[in-house]
């Protein structure tokens, strides 16, 4: 990270070398390379000889003889014509490697495919707070009965379940006439606390830049930003659940072509956030600018240091993307239809992260049915399993819906039969129990299915994981003796503590202890987890302390373990997202934990439940249709935002955060 950015000394000789170089090795960080996967990696040597490593693509390249050219410079055009057609022949077509969650897709039969809406396309959609989904169209006259006027754009609503129930919305504030690039279309819609906002390309009127609307009123009465998107020709919103339920964080995400173009096929995508309070202030959008050395993503306000997010040399054109909650996956929509020499495709890729890293789940360049310009995933019809999906497309040009089912890889089973964290006697016994019986739960191999009886290959993967903690993706033991630094021994996220803390070498729960001052003594870590992203526990052992006071919090999120303020009870500020003015409450138990006196406590998140903890018995549970997401780092020992009274006044030990539910 300290040397991306620096000046070169010869530019011309080493053009972005301190963006791509490090460690004798380069690299593709930066997405140079747009039609090479960003994690591939390489030595250049003598003649061009070079070693290329392409971990998603599962290659290794090796190539000696003569240089492509005379003398030698780090300009990676040379690199081009050698690397990029090797990466699309591994590909088959694709520009990344086959998805290791979704294996497959499988396409309802092409005659079950529902065309309604006739001579419209487009169809940007999004889940709204009142149960409807709102899309608009372009270049048609909407559902039947159709408008009078032929529209460039215009707006919709559509109830029920697929392929649902149209009704044209009429708009003097919203709608635009012109054919084509000579008038205004959107390209996203989104709904955030009862506010719809709508991405329009084609905003000079001549198929180039991009602007921001929003209604308040559904869709009836609009208002336009005095600002454009000048290098950003068809951007689109991250879509989440109702009304923006289940969020990633705080923030809106857009996506586009990193073309002023909503025409042209271009070779990247770029991603922006802005805070949700914020959307309609162009000052406050940030755009990604690569990762750090942990892998997390940079931000900037200057669009000019925008970096690719997704990169497809000649493919990138008309995207969507809609977060599948149940499976955990971003999922990334791509149509081209090569009006610019570019690639003619239609594709699916998916992502743990908005930033990445995708793969993909489906490609084709002939589907069996006409794709149109666009396609979309609505949030509203995914199932809860996340399997069941449906398409929206301008298929024929018209508001096509198109039924698909995922395959997906069986998650591997865990040897931690009783769900503690741990696997240990208790779960030797129930092995012992059982065996040569076929217990589903206990035949854990082979991986992810079993054989249908267990025995010495079940007992061989218990005995791999003996005493090893399950799941654990952050361990702060806090058994330090001095230093500035809370290791973690689990996943990497070291904490730095801040005001004056003191170690206690021997006065924790388990061997040492933190002690913090209550004034401003805590301890600072880096990203985790995602609460809005699936199940996940965190624990601790705490002693002392007062009401109001802090456990767990996260940045840019809210408070996960403290004292109620009132009388010192153990909660959870963990909630859905809120909508509109409505704030679900926090979770609070009876159970006081501010006396003075050892506790451990915690918090599991189900997926559907919110479950307290004190002292390893059940203080508190409720259902919860989701959590409100957050990407910040953790801080333990104060809240979320550092507030004054917030700061925790004990001892505390043994913080452990797991990615799914553990029954303590």
């Amino acid at each position: 990270p300290e040397i991306i950015g620096l000046p070169v000394r010869d530019s011309a000789q080493y053009p972005n070398a301190s963006d791509h170089y490090g460690l004798l090795w380069w690299n593709n960080g930066d997405g140079t390379l747009s039609g090479v996967p960003q994690d591939a990696y390489w030595s250049w040597g003598l003649y061009d000889s070079l070693i290329v490593i392409i971990p998603s693509l599962d290659i290794v390249v090796a190539r000696a003889g003569s240089g492509w050219r005379s003398g030698w410079n780090g300009d990676y055009n040379v690199l081009k014509p050698f690397l990029e057609p090797i990466c699309q022949s591994v590909a088959n077509g694709a520009p990344y490697h086959n998805s290791e969650v979704i294996t497959s897709i499988t396409w309802a039969d092409a005659s079950t495919v529902v065309y309604q809406a006739s001579g419209s396309d487009n169809w940007p959609i999004t889940w709204a707070d009142d149960g409807e989904q709102y899309t608009a169209y372009g270049d048609g006259w909407g559902f039947d009965p159709k408008v009078p006027t032929k529209l460039s754009l215009g707006f919709c609503s559509v109830s029920g379940g697929p392929p649902g129930d149209g009704v044209n919305i009429r708009s003097t504030t919203g709608e635009q006439l012109g054919d084509g690039r000579s008038g205004k279309k959107a390209s996203g819609m989104l709904m955030v606390n009862g506010i719809l906002y709508m991405l329009v390309r084609n905003a000079d009127n001549s198929g180039q830049q991009s602007q921001l609307a929003w209604s308040t009123d559904h869709g009836v009465r609009w208002t336009w930003s005095t600002w454009k998107f000048a290098e950003l020709g068809y951007p689109c919103f991250l879509n989440f659940g109702q009304n923006y339920a289940g969020s990633r964080d705080g923030y809106v995400y857009v996506y586009s072509p990193d073309t002023p173009s909503a025409y042209n096929e271009t070779d990247t995508v770029v991603l922006a956030r802005v805070p949700i309070e914020s959307i309609t202030d162009r000052n406050a959008y940030e755009f990604y600018c690569g990762a750090d050395a942990g892998g997390h993503p940079k931000w900037s306000h200057d669009i000019d240091q925008r970096r690719a997010v997704f990169s497809f040399a000649g493919g990138c054109n008309r995207i969507s993307v809609t977060y599948n909650a149940p499976l955990r996956r971003y999922l990334l929509l791509m149509r081209s239809r090569a009006q610019a020499g570019g690639k003619d495709h239609f594709s699916i890729y998916d992502a743990p992260e908005p930033w990445g890293p995708w793969t993909t789940a489906f490609y084709t360049e002939n589907w069996d049915v006409d794709p149109g310009e666009s396609a979309h995933i609505p949030a509203k019809w995914i199932s809860a399993d996340g399997k069941t999906c449906h398409l929206v497309f301008a298929g024929s040009d018209s508001f096509a819906v198109r039924q698909f089912i995922f395959t997906t890889l069986a998650a591997r089973k865990s040897p931690d039969f009783t769900g503690d964290g741990s696997v240990d006697f208790e779960d030797f016994y129930l092995m012992a129990r059982d065996w040569l019986g076929d217990q589903t739960e206990i035949d854990i191999a082979p991986a992810r299915l079993g054989d249908g009886v267990v025995d010495w290959k079940d007992f061989a993967v218990l005995a791999e994981r003996w005493l090893q903690d399950v799941g654990l993706v952050a361990h702060w033991r806090l058994d330090e003796a001095d230093g500035l630094v809370a290791r973690d021994s689990a996943g990497g996220h070291d904490g730095s503590l801040n005001g004056d803390p003191v170690w206690l070498a021997d006065g924790g729960w388990i061997s040492g202890a933190i002690q913090l001052d209550g004034i401003d003594d805590y301890i600072s870590a880096p990203f985790v987890l995602n609460p809005a992203a699936g199940t996940f526990s965190a624990f601790a052992w705490v002693r002392g302390g007062a009401p109001g006071e802090v456990v767990i919090s996260q940045t840019e999120g809210t408070n996960w373990l403290m004292a109620d303020a009132s009388q010192g009870r153990l909660m959870t500020a963990l909630i859905p997202h809120s909508a509109g003015r409505l704030t679900p409450p926090p979770l609070v138990s009876e159970s006081t934990i501010a006396d003075g006196i050892w506790h451990r406590i915690g918090v599991v998140w189900t997926g559907s439940e919110r479950i307290l903890y004190a002292d390893d018995v059940e203080v508190a549970r409720d259902g919860q249709s989701s959590l409100a997401g957050a990407g910040g780092g953790l801080n333990i020992g104060a809240h979320a935002n550092l507030r004054a009274e917030s700061f925790f006044s004990g001892l505390v030990d043994d913080v452990r955060i797991y990615d799914l539910t553990i029954r303590p």
